[in-house]
């Protein structure tokens, strides 16, 4: 029997899928001991730049997906997410399938210029 490379990958991850969550632990570990103040930083840095995000983030926690409820965007997928297209209005979210809520993202960068992944 003659296996596809996919399926030779396949079946490497579930053999080594353990080993290699491990190591990506120990490194990840080794990375915080080295640079103990990082993420702290990082995190505080990105909360100052972001205020608006943050605040709109945690006001649309309240904010409860109804039962049954269509994606207001493609009007055919159930909706899982909340999208905040403007973050001056916290409490203005359209109820999205998780696959119109990535479209909008990106359709949010083309239109606002956003530097986008070139992958030439």
């Amino acid at each position: 029997m003659v296996l596809t490379q996919n399926e030779r990958n396949r079946r490497y991850r579930e053999k080594h899928r353990e080993a290699s969550r491990l190591n990506a632990k120990k490194s990840l570990n080794a990375f915080i001991a080295r640079h103990p103040n990082y993420f702290k930083e990082y995190n505080q840095k990105y909360y100052h730049k972001n205020k608006d995000k943050h605040f709109a983030r945690n006001q649309a926690r309240k904010i409860k997906i109804p039962d049954k409820q269509i994606c207001q965007i493609c009007n055919m997928a159930l909706a899982t997410q909340k999208h905040h297209p403007d973050y001056s209005k916290p409490l203005d979210v359209i109820f999205t399938c998780a696959r119109c809520n990535m479209g909008e993202k990106f359709l949010y960068q083309e239109t606002y210029g956003r530097p986008q992944i070139n992958l030439k």
